[in-house]
């Protein structure tokens, strides 16, 4: 486990999810109105009475983001900014073993009408890499997603026809709840999702799962660069 980010938190405690993106949280017995950087249900984390870590923030119509959820002595790393961040600094640390020479070439790469986290390069080799964060644990599994996902859908199915194309194609499930153990697709909530990887894994796309988590501190550990993931 390495600390590889780190981030200025103090705790809140949430009165009520006032919109996709924004929640009512009391600090100190005022009360404000904090970003999400999430655009998941998070009906799990994210509920009343529940206690948060913010970061302050300026500008804008909110005074803090929420950066993660307090889960016992550890949080879950929820905001999908700071997940990208961290993700990015292990792989210029080369923690990422399944990197492993590769450079990012490029960020929020416009591929076929949609728009892919990173352009990967090592040497003539070339491939594409998608991040999704989950965050809902469900028996010691971390899963993705926690509500129907359209854009998650084309995602899945862009990198699937580009492996086709001979493209190197990788999505990484960011694991980012202390306590998971593992990932695997939540059909229940979206079962195209689950079809969907299966096809994409069958042509090539490798499918991988990367655990992080906040610590109360602030700390971004990062723990497991190759989590087990269950796609069946």
């Amino acid at each position: 486990m390495i600390v590889i980010d780190r981030v200025s938190v103090f705790k809140c405690l949430i009165l009520r999810r006032d919109s996709r993106v924004t929640a009512l949280v009391k600090h100190g017995g005022n009360i404000y109105r904090a970003l999400l950087r999430n655009t998941g249900r998070l009906y799990d984390l994210i509920y009343p009475d529940s206690q948060v870590l913010c970061s302050l923030r300026s500008g804008g119509k909110t005074s803090m983001n929420i950066v993660g959820v307090v889960v016992n002595d550890k949080a879950a790393l929820i905001d999908t900014y700071i997940q990208m961040r961290s993700f990015e600094r292990a792989c210029s640390r080369d923690l990422i073993p399944w990197l492993k020479g590769y450079v990012i070439w490029g960020r929020e790469v416009k591929v076929g009408g949609l728009r892919i986290d990173y352009k990967i390069k090592r040497n003539d080799t070339e491939g594409y890499l998608e991040l999704k964060s989950a965050v809902l644990l469900r028996d010691s599994y971390a899963m993705y997603p926690d509500v129907p996902s359209e854009r998650g859908l084309k995602h899945i199915m862009l990198l699937r026809d580009l492996r086709r194309r001979g493209y190197r194609a990788i999505i990484a499930f960011i694991v980012a709840h202390p306590k998971a153990k593992a990932f695997k697709p939540h059909v229940e909530v979206d079962k195209r999702i689950g079809y969907e990887l299966r096809e994409a894994v069958e042509v090539g796309v490798e499918v991988y799962a990367v655990k992080m988590y906040l610590r109360l501190d602030g700390a971004i550990v990062f723990e497991n660069p190759n989590v087990k993931c269950e796609i069946t």
